[in-house]
């Protein structure tokens, strides 16, 4: 690999992306998953799935470096060297594919590679990954460690030289460690198979040759026996208990994401419609063209390649339009990267037509691309979510805070509560006494039912024949058995209500706000950001929810965000009427307005309405 791949500028790549990702790293709990991956580590614990066993073991070996930095900075600094390291191993992807050819003769100037990954490196979804902690940071340095690593076998191959075996098992290998992180991996499968064929042929040659790497890749996914062995263990956090074969497999292969593939055409459009649209604010606009100008030419003196960014682009949209999920944007990253590798022969084509009519130009292309990467970085620097990140942890703190001891929480916000709450109670052990339940999850997931019922035996006790009679219906559905929807709804329903009912017996039970609509909780009343239920009379005690400071790019979870707060201060606005502070209630009523002007139920503040609309 040093032979020809210029180690020395790929570590140039590393340090400059490194420094760049380290202005934006975040120092709290993220979005989304971030909160349950990082209590998952903490604990080496089990993801959701497909449970990620090497990011998780990866990431519990690095929290072992005794930094003195807080866990959730120490994960999230991880990512930013994962991603910096995944643009450094692009760029020796590069120079194998294009850099240097089977006699060593360079086809390609190293300014050339250093322009395109860079571009890449400083496109909005590759940057926000090293901004916090998630599985695509590795995935990322995985999927480039193989390009790279089968870049390099290649060469070796076609110079039949000693070092090709044992580039192949790497490579081998690497695709192995990929899958135990990611599935996605699949989705360089079709265009990596098809480059083989197209070197290789189908001689017997070839196939041996696969069949001697085979176990590397076996030895690589070797890391999933890892949740199974954690699993048995009995660790906290044990989402879908791969402990038993038939839950180790559901968990491992994403069962419970099948019904959000292949949804129907109005996934596909919403989705397309992301991507297009979203493609400006991933690449400034001449990258875009260089990419498709690059693509065309490609064709003529670089056809594999070409082959190779086409079906990596195709196999990447066809995926991702058909996903039904909120955070599509990474699993377009598979088709960023075909794009960057479109880039280079794209920058060589101008940079030639311009060197034909003036040789002294042959600065122009290197100074105007380094202008065009300083510019795309400063213009995507501010879309980086660093800021709005801290608003999410100090809502969930917030939330937990301002409960009594020994409270149930039953809430349905993942997003920005449950998932940090998570890292908060796990890792840095914030009110531990504060049992917090998630409301989809207990609905429909058993493992999660078998699991709060070991976390609460006072709630087994009491509601036992409900907890199994739901169980029963439950596994049905998880099965794919037949099952009658009338009776899993009564079980359910019959669950639902004799658990807020005990947890009210012996202790003080809050709702998120949503739920409190959903559920008809009559009886409740608001408690800083959730509603509490009271056997007897509302209490309210005048105490306002805090206002939680928001700012940066809005996204679907932000606006879902906004609404749940403004519903925070507009309960409080209708307790503070019903008490006759008519004041208080428009001041409350302004802040919800903030936050979601055209939330519904503003109407219901006839006069503050007014006022807001002066």
């Amino acid at each position: 690999m040093t032979r020809y791949g210029q180690p020395g500028w790929a570590l140039l790549v590393g340090v400059l992306t490194l420094v760049m990702y380290a202005t934006t790293i975040v120092s709290t709990v993220g979005w989304t998953d971030t909160g349950e991956l990082m209590a998952v580590a903490y604990t080496l614990g089990t993801a959701h799935p497909t449970g990620y066993p090497f990011m998780t073991v990866l990431a519990r070996t690095w929290l072992l470096v005794p930094t003195g930095l807080r866990v959730a900075v120490q994960l999230n600094l991880l990512s930013a060297f994962l991603v910096a390291a995944s643009a450094s191993l692009f760029f020796l992807a590069l120079r194998r594919w294009y850099g240097v050819s089977r006699k060593g003769v360079e086809q390609v100037p190293v300014w050339a590679s250093l322009a395109s990954v860079l571009a890449l490196a400083s496109s909005t979804t590759f940057w926000v990954q090293s901004s916090s902690y998630e599985v695509y940071a590795l995935h990322l340095a995985l999927m480039s460690a193989v390009l790279a690593s089968y870049g390099t076998a290649v060469l070796e191959q076609e110079r039949a030289t000693a070092g090709a075996s044992r580039w192949w098992f790497v490579c081998s290998y690497l695709v192995g460690l990929s899958f135990a992180n990611h599935m996605t991996t699949v989705l360089f499968g079709p265009a990596l198979a098809w480059d083989y064929y197209r070197r290789f042929g189908t001689s017997r040659s070839a196939w041996h040759r696969l069949l001697r790497i085979s176990p590397m890749a076996l030895l690589g996914l070797s890391m999933y026996a890892v949740l199974a062995v954690r699993a048995s263990s009995g660790p906290p956090l044990n989402w879908g208990d791969p402990s038993t074969w038939e839950g180790f497999w559901r968990h491992v292969s994403g069962a419970q994401y099948r019904e959000w593939m292949f949804s129907g055409a109005g996934v596909m459009s919403r989705q397309w419609a992301y991507f297009v649209e979203n493609l400006p604010a991933e690449y400034f606009w001449p990258w875009l063209m260089l990419a498709g100008w690059g693509w065309l030419v490609s064709w003529r003196r670089w056809k594999r390649a070409a082959e190779f960014v086409s079906l990596l682009s195709v196999t990447g949209v066809a995926y991702s339009i058909n996903y039904d999920i909120h955070e599509i944007g990474p699993y377009f990253l598979v088709v960023y990267v075909a794009m960057s590798f479109a880039i280079v022969p794209g920058i060589i084509d101008v940079h030639e037509r311009i060197i034909r009519r003036s040789h002294r130009a042959q600065i122009v292309v290197p100074v105007v691309g380094a202008i065009l990467l300083i510019w795309q970085v400063v213009e995507h620097y501010p879309r980086i979510p660093a800021a709005n990140t801290s608003a999410v942890e100090r809502f969930a703190k917030s939330v937990l805070q301002s409960v009594d001891r020994n409270a149930f929480v039953l809430t349905g916000r993942w997003d920005y509560l449950y998932s940090p709450a998570l890292y908060l109670q796990h890792v840095e052990g914030l009110r531990t006494d504060v049992l917090v339940v998630d409301h989809s999850l207990l609905r429909d997931r058993t493992w999660y039912v078998e699991g709060l019922r070991r976390r609460a035996p006072w709630l087994d006790h009491a509601l036992r024949e409900e907890f199994e009679g739901f169980l029963r219906e439950l596994r049905k559905f998880e099965r794919g058995e037949p099952l009658v929807p009338a009776v899993i709804q009564m079980r359910w329903e019959a669950l639902q209500t004799g658990i807020v009912r005990e947890a009210m017996r012996s202790r003080p039970v809050y709702l998120d706000m949503s739920l409190a609509a959903e559920l008809r909780a009559g009886s409740a009343e608001p408690i800083g950001h959730l509603m509490r239920l009271r056997k007897g009379e509302k209490r309210y005690d005048g105490v306002a929810p805090e206002k939680i400071p928001i700012d940066g790019n809005d996204s679907a979870y932000l606006s879902d965000f906004r609404d749940y707060l403004a519903t925070s201060f507009l309960q409080h606005a209708f307790a503070a009427t019903e008490r006759g502070e008519v004041r208080k209630a428009d001041s409350l009523v302004a802040i919800a307005a903030e936050y979601s002007p055209r939330h519904p139920w503003l109407s219901r503040f006839p006069l503050s309405s007014k006022k807001l609309g002066q």
